[in-house]
């Protein structure tokens, strides 16, 4: 938390066992090993989990309805598995709940407005402890040292006063603990920015992980007050989808090596930044997880690791662009995640057709474009899709016309008035302070201006 903080003496004594931990990690990401050889280890882990699944009241009945074998031959045969999904979780939810040997619950953030517990085992700490390490160590970082946090860990939404109290003491023990300090994930303006550089100029700390759109604002404004953090290193970007222009802006403004971790409460980190990368791509922690992608890219997940409540073939919900895979298709490593898979909407198309489009390919038009601080996407009907800008340094008519010849260049099939841009003052909170991409209607302040985008 302060340059006092006794860190090498930490690491020697009351945090020797994390230590080891950490170091086990980092060995196994940065071990040479071919394709071949992980397929082998992922199909016998998978089969281990398999077998230790069916003992679950939840797996036991889904095995019986999907008729499924005792084990797999081969990763291919995951190929004809039925995909496991949180709405199914949901409709056996009481299956889910008589998982024997729960001491907690791992809770989804809800970003899709429906939170949701997974049983959390009494050994599962220092398997988590090992996968959030495996990358950082290889790129840099030690347990340790100093650290801002910059994300929000407390839902207001449905969570009593008393377990927010808790919740925060909780966060002050594992900041005191693990020498770090926490500030706003949720940035909007420049003052609540200015709040998170008086915070690293107190902390000093060598990193922070958090948000992009968070950590992307304080580069921001650094940026604009001249500041610098000499003693910063390096920025870990987590829990939203990463642009290449916040990637730009915070290596700029920061001066500092961007390092990109992926995963989700329900499994834990899954990937993290290659060694000596900067960025992309991210391997994944194969020995933990197993990736493999479907016809649309989604993402497909098992949990390799000893979790009371394994995850069997389970759709995260996000596309990837993998990079290597096996000849099973073992993702190895992801070049890109090209975010939530229903970040969909519909948009005219000049032939008459309604054509559905990714949010995030709509958003990044116009993103990078100078003055602008951020670009999310609205579906007020059928057909149409508004893009929500925030760029309060420039003229209006300049906006609008820097956003017509983005999309009228690069989406000419669209048809004129099917895309429009709505100016606001700040990007729309999501679950937790997180910058959602598509943003419901609902959320979209009825005083902004409208304008029609002319696509030429």
């Amino acid at each position: 938390m302060t340059p006092l903080y006794p860190k090498h003496l930490i690491r020697r004594t009351l945090g020797a066992k994390r230590l080891q931990i950490a170091t086990a990690g980092a060995e196994l990401f940065l071990q040479p090993i071919g394709d071949a050889e992980i397929e082998h280890r992922q199909l016998a882990e998978f089969n281990r989990v398999w077998q230790s699944a069916t003992r679950l009241p939840f797996y036991r009945e889904w095995k019986r309805i999907h008729s499924l074998p005792d084990r797999a031959s081969s990763l291919n045969d995951l190929n004809t598995w039925p995909v496991l999904t949180k709405q199914q979780l949901r409709e056996m939810h009481d299956l889910v709940l008589v998982t024997k040997g729960a001491v907690g619950t791992y809770r989804t953030s809800g970003s899709t407005g429906e939170p949701y517990d997974f049983p959390r085992g009494p050994n599962e700490f220092a398997d988590g402890y090992m996968s959030t390490w495996a990358s950082r160590i290889p790129n840099g970082l030690e347990p340790f040292d100093s650290f801002v946090l910059a994300a929000n860990t407390i839902s207001g939404s449905g969570v009593s006063g008393y377990a927010q109290a808790k919740a925060r003491l909780i966060r002050a023990a594992k900041d005191v603990s693990g020498n770090s300090w926490k500030v706003n994930g949720f940035l909007p303006n420049p003052s609540d920015a200015d709040a998170a550089i008086r915070a690293l100029k107190l902390v000093r700390p060598k990193y922070v992980v958090g948000y992009p759109s968070a950590i992307a604002s304080i580069a921001r404004r650094a940026a604009e007050r001249g500041q610098s953090f000499a003693h910063l290193t390096h920025v870990i970007l987590t829990s939203e989808s990463v642009y290449a222009s916040d990637v730009r802006l915070i290596e700029e403004g920061l001066s500092v090596r961007v390092l990109i971790e992926y995963g989700a409460i329900e499994t834990g980190v899954i990937a993290g930044t290659s060694a000596g990368a900067n960025g992309w791509p991210l391997s994944v922690l194969w020995w933990r997880t197993l990736v493999r992608t479907d016809a649309d890219n989604e993402a497909i997940v098992t949990t390799l690791s000893n979790r009371l409540f394994p995850l069997i073939n389970y759709g995260l919900g996000d596309r990837l662009s993998p990079t290597r895979l096996t000849e099973a298709g073992s993702v190895v490593t992801i070049g890109q995640i090209e975010g939530r898979s229903r970040d969909v909407v519909t948009v005219n198309g000049r032939d008459g057709a309604l054509r559905i489009v990714s949010a995030r390919e709509i958003s990044s038009l116009v993103r990078d474009l100078p003055g602008v601080y951020s670009a999310q996407v609205a579906q007020p009907r059928e057909g149409l899709a508004e893009l929500l800008v925030v760029a309060p340094e420039l003229p209006i008519d300049r906006v609008v016309r820097l956003m017509s010849d983005a999309l009228g260049r690069n989406r000419p099939e669209f048809a004129p008035g099917s895309v429009r841009a709505r100016l606001v003052t700040r990007h729309i909170e999501g679950a937790r302070g997180k910058r959602s991409l598509v943003v419901p209607g609902g959320s979209i302040p009825s005083d902004s201006p409208v304008f029609d985008l002319i696509l030429l």
